[in-house]
């Protein structure tokens, strides 16, 4: 199912860091979440690094880049992610492993996401660090705290972030939306897009940003900084 785009956007709703609005789409409500050939979207399933990459190419504004050349030793050239890998890591996004790998199919861990998401912007880590399991000798500490001075990640109870753990694809949905300054409330999920995969419960934390994700649409902003959806012509 996909709504048709309307092109609404206005100078209101949540703020968008200047870099984020220069290099993804953030005025038109594009899809860039996709679900698997059964239907489902798999919510609390891992997410590989060739998943993440195929994410942010699709919202990149420019995807001209004049060097797209392979910088890992995994990527040929043919594979189905291979063009949003070059494109992202020519771009300084990506980085691969010390080996020259660059392991697409690997699911990738919530320290690893914190630092694709936080080379969309300048490094903002003059802030203390609020997660107890998150030192400064972690190679992504600073990718960490910038990322959650700029409110795009947070951690769970007790202060923990779980940096080694693989991130799930409703929470990947959660900081690109917040990224994008995309915010939808359960309730104002029309009704006929409540069933659009049968494995996202209502119920689920993380329902309305990923139909938010899946469905292009038009918008306009409504009191407290949520989307109302524009009608279908």
């Amino acid at each position: 199912t996909v709504i048709k785009e309307v092109e609404v956007f206005k100078e209101t709703g949540p703020v968008i860091s200047e870099r984020v609005r220069g290099m993804l789409e953030t005025g038109e409500h594009i899809s860039y979440i996709m679900g698997y050939n059964d239907g489902t979207v798999r919510p609390d399933n891992p997410i590989t690094r060739a998943e993440v990459a195929a994410i942010f190419y699709r919202l990149l504004k420019d995807k001209n880049v004049a060097d797209t050349a392979s910088q890992f030793t995994d990527i040929s050239g043919g594979e189905w992610h291979a063009t949003a890998v070059k494109t992202l890591a020519a771009l300084g996004i990506l980085a691969g492993y010390e080996d020259g790998a660059f392991r697409p199919e690997r699911n990738i861990t919530r320290a690893e996401f914190a630092a694709v998401a936080s080379r969309f912007d300048e490094q903002k880590s003059d802030i203390d660090c609020a997660f107890i399991d998150v030192t400064s000798a972690h190679w992504a500490y600073e990718s960490i705290l910038s990322a959650y001075a700029l409110g795009w990640i947070s951690g769970y109870p007790g202060d923990l972030f779980l940096p080694e753990n693989a991130i799930t694809r409703a929470e990947v949905v959660a900081i690109v939306n917040r990224m994008l300054g995309r915010r939808l409330r359960a309730e104002d999920v029309e009704d006929r897009l409540r069933a659009f995969y049968p494995d996202l419960a209502e119920t689920h934390w993380g329902f309305a940003g990923m139909i938010e994700a899946s469905a292009a649409h038009g918008y306009e902003w409504q009191s407290g900084d949520w989307e109302r959806w524009a009608p279908l012509n």
